[in-house]
């Protein structure tokens, strides 16, 4: 459904072409070098008419609730093998991450 409502946005028929169906990496490339091609970069909140109708209050509260976390606490580094991501309906890490919290005083 993502796909074929994709196929329909103007802007993304731009960007990616008509041919979605066909094998073409070098439409993301550009003098060999991955290239950005916002708004597709990230998905994370769809895009155009059916984009999700929480992304600005996401966008904006998100950051201020990670501002209080580091104010109110130290978080210890992360010593576990580096993070892959792995994206479906939303983009996570592979593995579940535990980070250590200890109060600020």
């Amino acid at each position: 459904m993502l796909k074929e409502a994709s196929r329909r946005n103007s802007v993304c028929r731009d960007i990616v072409g008509s041919d979605w169906d066909t094998w073409r990496p070098q439409r993301w490339l550009a003098d060999g070098i991955l290239r950005s091609r916002e708004p597709l970069d990230t998905c994370m909140f769809g895009h155009g008419p059916r984009q999700c109708p929480g992304m600005f209050f996401a966008n904006t509260v998100g950051p201020w609730v990670l501002a209080e976390i580091a104010r109110r606490y130290c978080i210890a580094p992360w010593e576990g093998p580096p993070l892959g991501a792995h994206t479906t309906f939303t983009t996570c890490p592979v593995k579940d991450v535990r980070l250590r919290l200890s109060r600020r005083l």
